[in-house]
């Protein structure tokens, strides 16, 4: 076959390969820049349901994947696996995130115990990359049993509104969108497509190629910026949410696991133009929001990232149905997470940190630097607690209701103010509200050699 006929056989057969995959792919990364790995590699077999390759986002390099739904509606041959095998093991090797593209019904049933060996491939290649390189996958439509546990392989999962997971084949078992979010199963939600992309250009942002770079997301800020809207907020009941939005670069929060434990806020922000992980535990501490705090921790300690912790709690829930649901175990886990965490990590408690709040999220083994608003209460239990078992005084008061609050607020200024803390302390300093910006910062800028690894051990990123 001469040069010019071999040209035209491979336009043609380009031409004649589904094109959905492809328009995915290019409506994420920049124009032209993907570049098509193994191309016809299985176009005769399973291996045709896949594009997978490389390309630009952002300026950033990426290797990227996605499912090619309209052959076979995506499921997954032993080609096809070994495929993405390749392309995971190439991005481990160079030092670069991972995107993929999700839209598959599972294996391909045709090729048997084939398909079933090649999920069991792709994850393990997740498995190794996991604390190497960051992953993220969307769901642009259905992952079914062997796709959906695929896909919780992967650091973060962004699903479009009308996309749909399920452990098992059936139809009928598959979660939303919305129990996704809520079960922890995805960790964004979005509306459509462009809002997808948008989302996971956003995370990518947030991310560092791998442990040994920094991230520095595209937000710049004046690092001796005050936020005078927190002394307000201090007068009142706390958003987390408000709070992470004025400390941030641009006032930019990037949350994650938003529908999921509503006690803890979690998810990256900018602070000198230096990515950081959020975890707010604002209330009492619920299984799910451990839960959320612990993974929060996990990913920074794998990637080397600073963390940011804001505590205004009591403790955590006091129920016999979270209890029984494993609240213990995820507290345990989240109180061994920022204990084992090597990176920088500084802490404000911005109301209260008391008893197990304290000990899990504010004490020296929890963080470097800790730091309280002026006006907070620290101590190991509730000024009603304590009133509650030293309350003889209370038997022969003629209104014992408005002795009882006296006295709890007698005990709180006395026993339990920041001032005291620092004394003895516990606490680096008490700070005012609108300054917590400059602490923070300042902080991270004392401890940035802190965020070197101390070893070249790889740490997986626990999952969710």
């Amino acid at each position: 076959m001469s040069y010019q006929e071999e040209l035209r056989a491979l336009a043609l057969l380009r031409s004649q390969r589904p094109q959905g995959a492809l328009e995915c792919i290019n409506s994420l990364v920049e124009p032209k820049s993907f570049v098509e790995l193994e191309a016809f590699c299985g176009e005769d077999a399973s291996g045709a349901g896949l594009r997978a390759g490389y390309a630009v986002v952002d300026c950033r390099p990426v290797f990227i994947y996605a499912h090619e739904h309209d052959v076979l509606k995506g499921a997954l041959g032993m080609e096809q696996a070994r495929k993405l095998e390749r392309l995971i093991e190439k991005a481990v090797s160079a030092g670069t995130p991972i995107l993929g593209i999700i839209n598959s019904n599972g294996a391909l049933l045709d090729e048997g115990l084939g398909a079933a060996e090649g999920y069991g491939l792709i994850i393990k290649a997740a498995a190794k990359a996991s604390g190497r390189v960051p992953h993220i996958v969307m769901l642009n439509g259905a992952a079914a049993g062997a796709t959906a546990l695929y896909a919780g392989c992967a650091d973060f999962v962004i699903i479009k509104k009308d996309a749909s997971l399920s452990a098992s084949p059936a139809g009928s078992a598959k979660m939303d969108a919305r129990a996704a979010l809520s079960s922890g199963a995805a960790a964004i939600c979005a509306e459509d497509d462009a809002q997808a992309a948008e989302l996971l250009r956003q995370l990518l942002n947030f991310l560092p190629d791998n442990p040994r770079d920094l991230a520095e997301p595209p937000y710049y800020d004046d690092i001796n910026r005050l936020c005078p809207e927190l002394e307000e907020m201090a007068e009142g009941e706390l958003d987390a949410r408000k709070i992470i939005g004025a400390i941030a670069d641009d006032h930019v929060f990037l949350e994650l696991y938003g529908q999921a434990g509503g006690d803890t806020v979690t998810g990256f922000m900018s602070l000198d133009s230096l990515s950081v992980g959020v975890a707010a535990c604002f209330g009492r501490i619920s299984e799910m929001g451990a839960r959320k705090a612990k993974w929060i921790a996990g990913f920074c300690r794998a990637y080397h990232m600073p963390l940011v912790v804001l505590v205004d709690s009591e403790g955590f829930v006091i129920d016999k149905e979270e209890e029984n649901n494993g609240l213990l175990p995820q507290a345990s886990g989240l109180a061994m997470a920022l204990a084992d965490l090597d990176a920088p990590v500084v802490t404000v408690i911005c109301k209260k940190a008391i008893g197990g709040a304290y000990i899990t999220l504010a004490s020296r083994a929890s963080a470097d630097f800790v730091f309280a608003w002026a006006g907070a209460q620290i101590g190991l239990m509730t000024p009603k607690a304590q009133i509650a078992l030293h309350g003889q005084e209370l038997k022969d008061s003629a209104d014992p209701l408005a002795e009882r609050s006296k006295l709890e607020e007698k005990f709180a200024q006395e026993h339990m103010s920041a001032v005291d803390a620092a004394k003895g302390g516990y606490i680096d300093q008490p700070i005012e509200p609108g300054y917590t910006r400059m602490h923070i910062i300042g902080a991270l800028n004392a401890l940035f050699r802190l965020r070197e690894p101390k070893n070249s051990e790889r740490r997986g990123v626990p999952r969710f």
